[in-house]
């Protein structure tokens, strides 16, 4: 131990000597506790030195001890005692108001040690506070900058008695009307301690406008008119400054660096012009405004927005940032929700798209757009350049719209070609320049192609020699496929694996082989058919799309080109034919190819060959267990396609289709499909009234084998869409007289609405009408919700006369036609346009009063209906959120008159009536956070959510939880986790005490560390990792 002892003392006599080759840091953690603070005690006595070098050795010695202390609950003892040790001679060198370096030192190390320590100085707070307060009333200003350092970082642990004895002498001082200079300081160090003890700044928030906006709002509140006013007046003080003088020579402006770090004692001068740093918080304060009260967006728009677009002008540069900064933050904050329908109205009005083509127009002929953008094209930036090609490609569309001819529409582009073709071959020609300018180039020169062609005749040429020399270049490769593709000339890069080179490449193709296909001989197309047979795969859906559609125009203009695909690519289209994902688009590019293969009369592809392939997999008993449902319906649109287009061969096909249907040892695979194949071939209207075909469905649908049943009713209800006078009166006549096979009639009345243009179903809607109210109170709830499912489609038809009938229906005495009636206005909210939106805009509340009903169910399927308007019309809901969302938030609540027992023999079990009224509810508080934010009032949305916290387990906190309850808790979990990882997310998350203590048990308990570690790597990666808060 004394040996210890010695070598430490002569290491500390090192530091007076000019050999500075030793080091404290390893030393902290490797001697005995009485050696460390023989060492703290030594370096307190050497940093009050009158020796400069001596002194500052000795601070820099502090700060390595401190450090070095150890955090853990083995070493906390020791890092108690030195904390202790330090503080005490630290307070004292505070006091040398004699010395200003050694209060600067003392200060400086005693932020660290309250930044990493503080809370191992607990009951050193009082007396540190006592110490720091009067630094604040010194004459230097670095030492007031320290001071107030210091406190932000005592601010997270302290007491609350404290912190309000901190805050009382701030605001007192602040009250006796002090000089600027210390009237800063005070501010200044309301700010810091807003920032770092946000948690608990309540009261004084009017004095740290910014800082609190964003982490009081709710306290704010109150005050946010008076602070948009008051910074609306400073944002633009600069008395010294006249911006009417545009030949100020900016030059003299002073660069000065805001916050406190930046400011020097030494540099600081009341002469100097420090105007701009209250225009920079006025701005930093508007800015807080913005991004925390969206609720107010509208009235920034019309005050503060036209004040930040004056503000361009500031002439410094740092507040010129912050303006930018703020008013890029307005634009975030603003979501564009321009309806479906206000769009295609705006399409369909031809007057006001002419009205706003006109101005464009009268620019371009007075040269007033034009020049400018030219001369752009030719500025040495790279930048400005690439985005003055942009904006010529756009104008040359303005020029000359596709579809128009040089004779047609009132504008003549003629004066404008060549001074625009000119700056864009220099830069199309031009080799040494920026990757995005060639590619811009190349795109512009393309549509100058595409949309004035005809006035380059002679250039014409040149500028396609050029293209292909950039197809040549792996780097322009891309964007000439796609330019040539829209000039339709370009050679095979189909080999290339690259997706968007190879749509390029595929859409050019298309485009040469449809509109020059007698140039092109069968020769040249082998190996495009080659490269196919990859491309047609359900690993890339829309590349197979693409794909087929090629090969769909290589079957109309050349089929001799395809008298080798049977061994090639029709393999893959049949096994994509017959795959689950097959849908929408790739399903209407095949239907399109067996058309055109079928009529091409290509050997070996006959219609019954192509039916044979699509339709013996369903045959096969090894393979009826792997077919997928979605193929059925796509094999039996195919049959119904090849039909069609081969009248001849239909009837015959027709008739197998029923013995196969009515042969009870055909495989039920095969009975399915034929069932649909009928129903498909029944749409395009060929079966007529068969009653042949009626008696095989009404069989098939009293089946005894479900898949069965359920592919008779969607047949009906397919061919009744087909020949609508001849089916619809039998299927409701049987609707009406056949209750027990109801719920599948009503499945094919529901195809039949869902199908029919409301032209032809219109003759037919009162019979309809007037069946669905005849079960709208059934008390099978499956029935109810097909029937309602009906009305609403109905509705759709003619929604001036039917929906106020159904509003009608509102006051029906039945709980269960009040139900079956807001079920169906949830299917007449549709997420595309439709002419009965602004009616349901005009009623809906009406139908949302039913919120308030006394039936538990009704209000069950209101709050349905409301979830799927708030989540496919939001502008339907909108206006309403003032009235609907208590009546939501009541939902939400348990009733302990709904919780009842239930005796299950010796057993007793717990059955709450309302679970599924309140599942209902938090799903429609779910769906507003994301359609109508702006319309909530979120520190009262968060306190429902708190207590549905609180609620039964299967109150869902995410959606679609599985089933079993153990799964069920430990999704619960980890939603929560991810809740945590979004906290920890927060920046200066950990200057919250209450969080640094929730993140500390979640790392000391391995259970949730493994959660959270699972949820930040995985589901929770949305989040960002938690860089704020370390949790390993």
């Amino acid at each position: 131990m004394s040996s210890v002892s010695y070598h430490i003392s002569n290491l500390l006599e090192k530091m007076t000597s000019t050999d500075k080759d030793f080091s404290l840091a390893p030393l902290v953690s490797k001697v005995k506790e009485p050696q460390v603070e023989t060492m703290v005690d030594t370096l307190c006595s050497n940093m009050m030195s009158d020796k400069e070098q001596l002194r500052d050795i000795s601070s820099m010695g502090l700060k390595t001890v401190i450090a070095e202390l150890p955090l853990t609950s083995s070493g906390l003892n020791l890092t108690v005692g030195v904390c202790k040790k330090i503080t005490s001679q630290l307070i004292g060198a505070m006091g040398k108001q004699e010395d200003v370096s050694v209060q600067l030192e003392a200060l400086d190390i005693l932020s660290d040690m309250l930044g990493r320590l503080s809370g191992a100085l607990v009951s050193f707070h009082g007396s540190l506070l006592s110490s720091l307060l009067p630094q604040l009333t010194s004459s230097r200003m670095a030492v007031r900058k320290r001071s107030i350092l210091a406190l932000g970082h005592l601010v997270p642990c302290c007491s609350p008695t404290l912190f309000s004895q901190l805050t009382g002498h701030l605001l007192t001082e602040l009250a006796k009307g002090p000089p600027t200079s210390m009237t800063r300081t005070y501010i200044q160090c309301l700010a810091t301690i807003s920032r770092q003890g946000g948690h608990r700044v309540g009261e004084i928030c009017c004095y740290s406008k910014a800082d609190d906006t964003c982490r009081c709002p709710k306290e704010m509140s109150p005050h946010v008119a008076t602070v948009t006013q008051l910074c609306l007046k400073f944002m633009t003080f600069d008395p010294n400054y006249n911006y009417d003088n545009d030949e100020e020579d900016e030059e003299d402006s002073m660069d000065i660096e805001d916050g406190l770090d930046e400011e020097s004692d030494d540099e600081y001068s009341d002469d100097d012009d420090m105007s701009w740093k209250v225009r920079r918080s006025s701005i930093k304060c508007l800015e807080a405004l913005i991004s925390t009260r969206r609720d107010l967006l509208l009235s920034f728009y019309s005050s503060i927005c036209p004040a930040l677009l004056t503000r361009f002008k500031e002439r410094e540069e740092n507040v010129r940032a912050d303006v930018f900064a703020a008013f890029s933050t307005l634009l975030r904050q603003t979501r564009v929700r321009l309806s479906h329908h206000s769009l295609t109205a705006a399409g369909s009005d031809s007057g006001p798209s002419r009205g706003d083509e006109e101005p464009a127009v009268a620019m371009l002929k007075k040269q007033v757009l034009l020049p400018p953008v030219v001369a752009c094209v030719e500025d040495s930036f790279y930048k400005i350049t690439a985005e003055a090609l942009l904006v010529t490609q756009q104008l040359v569309r303005v020029m000359r719209p596709q579809g128009q001819t040089a004779t047609t529409g009132g504008f003549d582009p003629k004066p404008f070609v060549r001074e625009v073709f000119s700056v864009t071959l220099k830069r199309l020609k031009a080799t040494d320049i920026d990757q995005e300018v060639k590619e811009r180039a190349i795109s512009c020169m393309g549509h100058m192609v595409c949309h004035l062609g005809d006035h380059l005749r002679t250039e014409l040429q040149g500028v396609l020699t050029i293209f292909l020399e950039r197809l040549k270049n792996e780097i322009t490769r891309l964007t000439a496929v796609r330019t040539i593709t829209l000039i339709s000339a370009s050679p095979l890069k189909v080999q290339k694996n690259q997706r968007t080179l190879k749509l390029g490449t595929l859409a050019c193709l298309t485009t040469l082989v449809t509109h020059h296909a007698a140039s092109i001989k069968a020769a040249a197309l082998e190996p495009v058919l080659s490269e196919l047979p990859a491309l047609v795969d359900e690993s890339d859906m829309h590349v197979s799309q693409v794909s087929i559609t090629l090969l769909t125009c290589m079957a109309k203009a050349g089929p001799s080109s395809l008298a080798k695909i049977s061994s090639s690519v029709l393999p893959g289209v049949f096994r994509l034919v017959h795959s689950p994902l097959l849908q929408g688009g790739a399903l209407a590019a095949i239907l399109d190819f067996l058309q055109a293969l079928v009529l091409s009369k290509t050997s070996n592809l006959g219609y019954s060959q192509l039916l044979r392939s699509l339709t013996d997999p369903f045959h096969s008993s090894t393979d009826t267990s792997v077919i997928h449902r979605q193929s059925y319906h796509s094999v039996a649109r195919c049959v119904a396609a090849l039909a069609s287009v081969c009248p001849k061969e239909a009837p015959g096909t027709v008739a197998s289709l029923i013995q196969e249907v009515k042969n009870p040892g055909s495989p039920e695979a095969a009975r399915v499909l034929a069932l649909l194949c009928l129903g498909e071939i029944g749409r395009t209207g060929s079966l007529g009234g068969s009653k042949e075909v009626q008696g095989v469905i009404l069989e098939a649908i009293a089946s005894t084998n479900e898949e069965v049943k359920t592919a008779a009713s969607c047949a009906l209800g397919s061919m009744a869409v087909g020949s609508l006078n001849d089916y619809l009166p039998f299927l409701l006549k049987e609707i009406s007289s056949q209750p027990r096979r109801q719920y599948l009639l009503l499945h094919s009345l529901k195809e039949v609405i869902s199908a029919c243009p409301a032209s032809s179903l219109s003759a037919h809607v009162e019979s309809i009408w007037a069946l669905l109210f005849q079960n709208c109170k059934c008390q099978e709830e499956g029935t109810r919700n097909l029937v309602a499912e009906c009305l609403g489609k109905l509705t759709l038809v003619n929604a001036a006369q039917l929906l106020p009938r159904l509003k009608q229906q509102l006051k029906a005495g039945c709980p269960l036609a009040r139900s079956t009636v807001v079920t169906a206005i949830k299917f007449t909210i549709v997420d595309q346009p439709a002419p009965i939106d602004s009616l349901l805009k005009d009623c809906i509340g009406d139908f949302l009063k039913t919120l308030q009903d006394d039936d538990i169910n009704v209000r069950r399927v209101a709050l349905v209906m409301f979830n799927s308007a708030a989540h496919n019309k939001p502008s339907l809901i909108r206006g309403l959120l003032a009235t609907v969302l208590p009546h939501l938030y009541k939902e939400t609540q348990i009733r302990k008159d709904l919780i009842r027992e239930v005796e299950m023999g010796p057993f007793k079990h717990t059955v709450d009536d309302g679970l599924d009224v309140r599942k209902a509810a938090f799903e429609c508080m779910y769906t507003l956070l994301d359609s109508c934010l702006e319309g909530l009032d979120v520190l009262q949305f968060l306190d429902h959510v708190e207590e549905g916290l609180k609620d039964h387990y299967d109150i869902r906190v995410k959606a679609g939880s599985v089933k079993q309850e153990f799964e069920k808790q430990e999704e619960l979990r980890r939603s929560a986790m991810r809740a945590v990882a979004a906290l920890l997310a927060v920046p200066e998350v950990e200057r919250s005490p209450s969080m640094a203590d929730f993140a500390n048990q979640i790392r000391t308990n391995a259970d949730m560390a493994s959660i959270y570690q699972s949820v930040q790597g995985g589901e929770g990666g949305g989040f960002g990792p938690a860089e704020s808060m370390d949790m390993s």
